[in-house]
């Protein structure tokens, strides 16, 4: 998805068997994502967002790649995930924590992250 309207277009889906991929700076909100609860990767890469607030139902998903996103200053909207298994989180300038999970956990086997980071749980 590159634009907004692509965003738009994927309002209520529950379930994607595939990837989503939210890249480029024509993607500015995740709102009307809320729906989703699984997806196998998630890749948001160069886009203008300044959160994930959309995501906010997201539950299962194998991997996230977080990427190039020099106006994302949150991961909120990702506390529900409960399954994960591989975490890529990298050049986004604007992000200053990392919060994981809302108190009842996130588990999975791999997590990259640059140094020097700060974990927090929340």
């Amino acid at each position: 998805m590159r634009s907004q309207d692509d965003v738009s277009a994927l309002a209520g889906c529950r379930t994607v068997d595939g990837d989503v991929r939210l890249t480029g700076p024509g993607v500015v909100d995740t709102r009307g994502l809320e729906a989703l609860a699984s997806v196998r990767y998630l890749v948001v890469v160069g886009t203008s967002l300044e959160d994930l607030s959309g995501l906010a139902g997201l539950r299962d998903v194998r991997g996230i790649t977080v990427a190039a996103n020099p106006r994302l200053q949150s991961l909120r909207g990702l506390e529900g995930v409960r399954r994960l298994d591989g975490l890529v989180i990298a050049g986004n300038d604007a992000l200053t924590a990392l919060l994981l999970g809302n108190g009842s956990g996130v588990w999975g086997s791999g997590v990259m992250l640059p140094k020097p980071w700060a974990l927090r749980r929340a």
